[in-house]
């Protein structure tokens, strides 16, 4: 005698580990119903000056106001699947390819974060970095950059450098993003 008993399967997919940026955490989302975002800036400079209790006033600077359009473009995929596979296969690949969907579109909207050339994707931060294509068009100027002596020997004291070079209003909400 005996008894005969099916193979149990693991009805689950390990995935290979994908480096996915902390990016879109810190960034700040906004709901819109078009194809893109504009912003406008306040340049904060307004004239004003000192004169006596009697003096005439003259009329001072007004502040500028600039504004800056942020594009979108539309990411997909386009993964294919049989309805049989769907239906039959003990693990539940609907949930798996939409997982996989899920961790590509982060890893796209990570590298468009930083380095998008905003030609059907958004236009990165790295293109406003001083020298970059559109360092001249950011309402507050180029976003200043500092070199170390090279990438893959970069030592504590160019990144005490770096921290100290901050302005000091900016320093409490600095983040690193390093590898």
């Amino acid at each position: 005698g005996g008894f005969l008993a099916p193979v149990e399967w693991d009805r689950t997919v390990t995935n290979k580990l994908k480096q996915i940026s902390p990016i879109r955490a810190n960034a700040q989302v906004i709901t819109i119903s078009g194809n893109g975002f504009s912003r406008v800036y306040n340049d904060g400079v307004i004239g004003s000056g000192w004169v006596g209790e009697k003096a005439a006033r003259p009329e001072t600077a007004n502040s500028g106001l600039t504004s800056l359009a942020f594009n979108t473009g539309e990411l997909y995929a386009n993964p294919a699947i049989t309805q049989t596979a769907l239906d039959d296969v003990a693990i539940d690949l609907e949930q798996w390819l939409a997982d996989q969907v899920d961790g590509e579109f982060a890893i796209q909207e990570n590298i468009a974060f930083l380095s998008g050339n905003g030609t059907n994707k958004p236009t990165g931060i790295l293109n406003y970095v001083t020298g970059g294509a559109n360092a001249a068009t950011h309402p507050f100027g180029a976003i200043l950059g500092t070199t170390v002596g090279g990438a893959a020997a970069v030592t504590t004291d160019e990144v005490i450098d770096l921290v100290y070079s901050l302005p000091s209003e900016r320093n409490q909400n600095a983040k690193f993003y390093m590898n």
